[in-house]
This record gives structure tokens, C-alpha cells and sequence, in this order.
């Protein structure tokens, strides 16, 4: 109870002992915290509750005292260093999801602290994403010029060292280690390798397959669609310069007619002027594109990935110039990145793949959607894999987790699977069945109450956690198990007519590693066959790799006299001498 003095207009207050306010509560907890070593586990607890406590607003605020402001003052600079050792034990800890969000929040506070500038740009570009590193770095840029300021000279050379390590990074990915399952890490094949060489040969070009939807539409049907969409006009409205009609009018060459219906000009010429004038896109605009973006992943699973391709390279580059004036269009760039990495993969394009994964991650983040973020910090995760990156991949999926609760079930159900092939890697038996059994509880029973766009090329559907339960007793050296969850998806039925190809080709190398540490001769032999004939057939690089690889760098010495794998390497014209045996 407060007493009054002077008629009450005074107040006494009591004493120290009796009286505690939030500020004290935060710098004893801190104090305890840096006595116990403010990066070890137990003292994450103290951090939070502290930041929690500082966070409720500044020391008497209202109090414009002498008195009141010198503590205020000290009670900030308290409170920063508080923020700053969160972040410290937060990426000590594999966390850097959270250790971003603190140092952003001190960014956002104040632009001109380039200490938590810089400590949030070396954290980015430690989990592989120094193109929002370099991003923050330009926005910080533009707020000292808007000051008459620039950066000191340490911030300018991070920004430069970041930049060139971020390509020396995309270049060296390509001749980098990739890692598989069992740990054995291996040399992606060169441009001139096995699986360029096979892809080129005369004989596997007669066995080349075009797909239905392309053989269906007929040259009367290509004639009868053309004219309307790429007649000459006169007026402003004309679909940008004679370069980009021309792609167009090649891209109808290659695609359906559905495709052809959306590229309709007239929502190309709201997209270009766009680039100008932010409001000419609407709501209609952006769900035309994307139903587009849907459209090239169907383009991309049934057979026709060039047409995807050429679409992208068209609409990305304006998509990325408006994101920053329109979520819906840094939602359609962080989606169509993540396509376009899947393309450049099956090129064994593999520096290229990790750049698109990165953009997308750093569009979603700027849309603001868990969703889209989800996918893309998934997607990412398979960059690392093919790099061979296996720690960043376990803190992608670390960040990605830290969203589960705000996603859809079906992306939550992949990311648990994900997350448990992750630690499975690590050893982790107990948590990798764990968040596996999580996986298949929380997969929507009814699929019409998903959002289509996340269900797009089945790289969310239930094939999707089958191939991380196959990775994952893989990695717990559990073959029999791996090879009997995997060949239900592996074998071509009505029941497995809606995974794509390339899909059910990355399940069947799985299953081919399975079955030669199993020693099954005979159904190797099949997934081998299968496997090279079929990724052939899609044109898929990386998919002709995987399988190559396993051959040369898995199959057992007994195994290489065998006259049924000798036929096959005859057929497919690869040498049996580049075996190197398990």
C-alpha cells in the first residue's frame, strides 16, 4: 500500500526490499545467466524469461525525470545486450530461425546499429542464405543515404566478402561431395560424364517417349489456337518486343491447350506494366499466373520441362522486380523459383538449383506466408542434400519445424518426415521414428481440404513420406525395411499412376541401394534397368546420375561377371570397368 505525505500530494514509496519491477527481474536473470555461461543449454531458459521481461516496454516511459531517464537508459542498454545473447545461444543451439527473428527485431529498431546488422548478415550466410543476407545489407544501404550516412568500412567489406563467397559457394557446389543415404559421399557426374554421354547416344534417342498431352494436339488444333495470341497490333498493347514474342510463339509449340489459353497477352501486358505503374496487377491477374505456375509443374511431370522452363524464364524476372509493391506476387516468385530449381536439378545444374532454392526462400520470406516458406525451406533442404551439405540441412529443417504449427497439415506431415530422415542421419533412432509416426498422423485423411497449390508435382503427397521412411531406415542401416516400404511406390500399377516419373525414379535408386546392401541381385538388376531406361525417357540427368553412381560406386565385386548386368551396360552402352565396388 503506498502512503500519502503532505496532504496527499506526495507518494511514498517502500522500500527495495518489498518493491520489484520487471527491469530488476530481467537484469538478475541475466546476471544468473552469464554466471551459469550464458551459451550452454540450461541458461536458454534465463535468456527468454529475461527478454520477455525487458520486452514489456521501456523503464517509466511516461517519466521525463533526471533520475528516471539515466535508468531508463541503462535499463535499454541491459536489455540489447540481453537480445544480443539470445541470439548467441539461440544459433549455439541450432537455432537459427529464432536467432534471425532477434537480430531482425534489433535491425528493425534501429537501422543504424550495424553491430546486429552485421552479426544477422554472417548468421544468414551461415545457413546458406546470404542473398537475404545481401538484401538486409542493401535496405540498410538506402536508409544511410536517405541520412546523407554510409556504412562503416568493416559492414562494406562483409557485404563484399559475402558476395563473393556466395558465388564461389554456387560454383564449387557443382564439383562438391554429394552425400546418400548410407554416408558415402560421392562425385556428381561431369557434363561430359556417364549420364551426358548415355543422353546423347543415337540409340537412346530412337527410345526417346513424347508424351500423350503433346502428341494429342495436332497441328490443325496448334493453327487454329495460334493466331489470336500472338497477332500483330499496332497500339502500346502489343506483347513486349519481337524477342519476347518470339519465345512465346515457341513455347506454344511445345504445350497442351490449356497451357496455350494462359498465355492469353492480355495479362502479359498487365504484368509489364506493372514494372512501372505497381497497381495494373489485380487479383485476377495474380490468380491467372498462377494457375500458369500450376500449369508448368504439370508440364514438368508429364514429360515437357522445356516448355515449363521457358515460361519461367519469361514471367520470374518481372514477378521478382514487382514482389516488393505486391505479396501475391512474392508468393508467385518464391513458388516459381522453387519449380524452377527442380528443373535445373534434372540438368545436374546443381549451383544453379541452390541459387533458385535460396531466392525462393528469401521471396517467401518476404511474402510473409508460412506456407510458402515451408516449401521453399523444404526444397532447400534438398539443395543441401544434393550438395552434400548435411548440417544445413538439419538446421533448414530446424527452422522449418519452428513453423509447423502455422502451415497446412500436409505441409506439416512432409516437413515431420523430412525432419526425421534428418535425424536419422544424425543417429537419432528414437526421434527419427518419432517425427516418421508424426508424419503419417497428421497427413490429411481428405485431400479436397488442401489448398491446391501445396499439393503441386506430388512433392507433398503421401509418395512424398514413403521416400523419407525409406531414407530414414536407410540411414538406420535397416535395408529390409527401407526396400519393403519403397517398392509399393516403385512399381508401375493404377495405383501408382498419378506419381510423376521423376518422382518414382528417385524411390527406385532408393530401393536399388537397399537391395544391393540386401545382396538381391535379380530386383537390382530390374531397378537398374528400369531406372536408366526410364530416366532417359524424361531426359533427366540427375535421375541418370543417381543410378549410374550406385552402379559404379555400390555394386558388390561378385557382382561384376554377372551376364544380366553386363547385358544391361551393353544395352545402355556404359562400361562395366567403371565399376569401383562396395
Amino acid at each position: 500500500m503506498l502512503v500519502t505525505e503532505n496532504d496527499s500530494t506526495l507518494y511514498r514509496l517502500a522500500g527495495q526490499p518489498l518493491l520489484w519491477v520487471d527491469a530488476d527481474e530481467g537484469v538478475a536473470l541475466l546476471k544468473e545467466a552469464e554466471q551459469r555461461g550464458r551459451t550452454f543449454p540450461e541458461t536458454l531458459p534465463l535468456l527468454e524469461e529475461a527478454s520477455e521481461y525487458f520486452n514489456k516496454g521501456a523503464f517509466l516511459q511516461e517519466d521525463e525525470g533526471f533520475w528516471a531517464a539515466g535508468r531508463r537508459a541503462a535499463v535499454e542498454q541491459v536489455r540489447y545486450r540481453c537480445r544480443l545473447w539470445l541470439a548467441e545461444a539461440y544459433t549455439q543451439h541450432g537455432m537459427p530461425g529464432h536467432a534471425e527473428m532477434a537480430l531482425s527485431s534489433l535491425v528493425e529498431e534501429d537501422p543504424f546499429d550495424e553491430d546486429a546488422l552485421c552479426r544477422l548478415m554472417d548468421l544468414l550466410h551461415s545457413q546458406a542464405m546470404t542473398h537475404k543476407a545481401l538484401w538486409f545489407y542493401e535496405h540498410a544501404c538506402k536508409v544511410f543515404t536517405r541520412e546523407g550516412l554510409e556504412p562503416t568500412e568493416a559492414t562494406r567489406a562483409l557485404a563484399v566478402r559475402l558476395h563473393e563467397e556466395r558465388h564461389s559457394l554456387s560454383l564449387g557446389c557443382v564439383d562438391s561431395v554429394r552425400i546418400i543415404p548410407n554416408r558415402i559421399t560421392l562425385q556428381p557426374p561431369t557434363a561430359d560424364g556417364p549420364a551426358s554421354s548415355i543422353l546423347s547416344s543415337p540409340s537412346i534417342q530412337n527410345e526417346l517417349i513424347v508424351p500423350e498431352s503433346v502428341r494429342s494436339l495436332s497441328e490443325t488444333g496448334m493453327k487454329q489456337v495460334r493466331p489470336p495470341l500472338f497477332e500483330e497490333r499496332g497500339d502500346d498493347q502489343a506483347v513486349g518486343d519481337p524477342s519476347r514474342r518470339a519465345i512465346l510463339t515457341h513455347m506454344v509449340g511445345m504445350m497442351n491447350a490449356v497451357t496455350v489459353s494462359l498465355l492469353d497477352p492480355g495479362w502479359w501486358e498487365r504484368l509489364s506494366a506493372a514494372l512501372t505503374q505497381p497497381s495494373a496487377m489485380n487479383a485476377q491477374a495474380f490468380n491467372h499466373f498462377e494457375r500458369l505456375i500450376e500449369e508448368c509443374w504439370s508440364l514438368c511431370d508429364c514429360g515437357c520441362p522445356s516448355a515449363a522452363e521457358q515460361i519461367l524464364s519469361v514471367l520470374l524476372p518481372q514477378m521478382k522486380q514487382i514482389a516488393p509493391y505486391h505479396v501475391q506476387a512474392s508468393l508467385l516468385a518464391a513458388e516459381g523459383l522453387r519449380l524452377q530449381s527442380v528443373l535445373s536439378a534434372h540438368h545436374l545444374q546443381l549451383a544453379n538449383k541452390m541459387e533458385y532454392c535460396l531466392q525462393s526462400v528469401g521471396y517467401a520470406r518476404l511474402s510473409g506466408d508460412p506456407n510458402t516458406l515451408a516449401a521453399s525451406l523444404h526444397e532447400l533442404t534438398a539443395a543441401f542434400r544434393y550438395t552434400g551439405r548435411q548440417d544445413a540441412i538439419f538446421a533448414t529443417f530446424q527452422e522449418a519445424l519452428s513453423l509447423s504449427n502455422q502451415v497446412t497439415p500436409l505441409l506439416r506431415s512432409g516437413i515431420y518426415a523430412g525432419a526425421a530422415a534428418s535425424f536419422a542421419q544424425k543417429g537419432d533412432k528414437k526421434e527419427a521414428e518419432s517425427f516418421m509416426q508424426r508424419a503419417y498422423e497428421t497427413f490429411p485423411d481428405r485431400m479436397s481440404d488442401v489448398p491446391s497449390f501445396w499439393l503441386l508435382a506430388a512433392d507433398n503427397g503421401h509418395c512424398h513420406l514413403v521416400e523419407y521412411e525409406g531414407i530414414m531406415y536407410l540411414e538406420l542401416h535397416q535395408p529390409e525395411k527401407a526396400e519393403s516400404v519403397l517398392e509399393r511406390f516403385t512399381c508401375q500399377s493404377s495405383e501408382n499412376s498419378g506419381i510423376p516419373e521423376r518422382n518414382r525414379l528417385e524411390m527406385l535408386n532408393y530401393q536399388a541401394r537397399a537391395l544391393i546392401q540386401l545382396g538381391h541381385l535379380e530386383k537390382y538388376a530390374f531397378c537398374l534397368e528400369e531406372g536408366v531406361a526410364k530416366a532417359i525417357a524424361i531426359q533427366s540427368k540427375k535421375r541418370l546420375s543417381e543410378t549410374l553412381t550406385i552402379f559404379q560406386q555400390e555394386l558388390p565385386r561378385s557382382w561384376l561377371n554377372e551376364p544380366r548386368l553386363r547385358q544391361i551396360a551393353e544395352r545402355f552402352h556404359f562400361s562395366m570397368q567403371g565399376a569401383s565396388c562396395a
